[in-house]
Order: C-alpha cells, then sequence, then structure tokens
C-alpha cells in the first residue's frame, strides 16, 4: 500500500489526518484525529455564536473531506489527482470536481440516497454559510445546530465509505 507521505494533491500539501484543531481546557491547541466532532462549532454554539459555529464545522468538515480523499488515494494507489483550479474539499452538489474524484476513487455513489443529501439539508447548510461568509448573515441557535449534525451525518457516511474500503483491502491471511 502507498505511504501517506507518497500521496500529493495539486494545489496544496496533505498534511494528515488532522480533522480539527480545537482549543483545549488549558488554553493550548489540541489536534483532533479521525472524523471530526465539531467540537469547536459546539462550544462557539454553547457561547452564544450560532454563526461562528456554523463556520467552524463548515471549516472542520472541509478539513475532513480533505483527510477523506487523501485516504481514498491511497487505497487507490494515487498519488496525485489534478484539480482545474484550487481545490475546494466543500463536500456539496455544486462541487463536480470534488464530487468526481471522491466517486472515482470511493466507487461511491450512495451519498447521492442519503437523507442528508436529499432532503436539501446540506444545501440549506451550504447556502447559509455562505451567506453568513460573504454576506454577514446573522443565524439562530437553531440553524446552527442544524447545520452541524448534517455537517456530522456526512462525517459520518464518509468514514463508512473509508472504513468499508480499508478492511475490503486488508489481506485475509489466508492462502
Amino acid at each position: 500500500m502507498a505511504r501517506r507521505t507518497g500521496v500529493e494533491l495539486d494545489s496544496f500539501t496533505p498534511g494528515g489526518p488532522i480533522s480539527e484543531v480545537v482549543e483545549n481546557e488549558k488554553g493550548g491547541l489540541t489536534m483532533v484525529i479521525g472524523p471530526p466532532r465539531f467540537l469547536r462549532a459546539k462550544k462557539l454554539l454553547r457561547d452564544g455564536d450560532p454563526a461562528a459555529a456554523v463556520s467552524a464545522a463548515q471549516a472542520a468538515s472541509e478539513a475532513h473531506v480533505r483527510r477523506v480523499v487523501e485516504d481514498l488515494m491511497v487505497l487507490a494507489r494515487c498519488e496525485k489527482i489534478t484539480f482545474k483550479r484550487r481545490p475546494s474539499f466543500a463536500f456539496h452538489r455544486k462541487n463536480k470536481e470534488l464530487l468526481g474524484w471522491y466517486e472515482r476513487l470511493s466507487g461511491d455513489r450512495s451519498h447521492r440516497s442519503q437523507a442528508f443529501w436529499t432532503s436539501g439539508r446540506l444545501t440549506r447548510h451550504m447556502t447559509r454559510r455562505h451567506l453568513i461568509t460573504h454576506e454577514g448573515h446573522i443565524c439562530s441557535r437553531t440553524e446552527a445546530r442544524q447545520s452541524i449534525d448534517v455537517l456530522g451525518e456526512l462525517a459520518e457516511h464518509l468514514e463508512g465509505v473509508v472504513g468499508a474500503l480499508k478492511t475490503k483491502s486488508q489481506p485475509t491471511g489466508e492462502g
């Protein structure tokens, strides 16, 4: 199997399995390995800043999607993928280039039938995040919670796909 250090994506340098960097109780930073738990977003929501919580959840999700793509590249023994422009790791309908790479590397198209996708909740989150980031939109605690929840469902789905592929690629020890 290819080593993670040999994985390369155009326009950025892969950095390992970090999904979130959050402030710990001592005021320092802690790296969270694995799927995002949206700790920073949840803290911002508890602290009364739902718009910042949405932005933090999106950032954690994009870091996680990037790690998923790196894992898929390793599993597929693919050392480089090329994006036509700067890569975006926002997993949504309009990001056809990322979705195309994800589907080619994973063989997964089941995300299209998942509730987070078919219900439009992921699209609503992306619209909400865009309005917050680019137009100063103020969102409610309920909207922020919805964003965190739908991104959590996406992360869970992606982890399931990668986990199944990792299990499938493991030698059985027979023979």
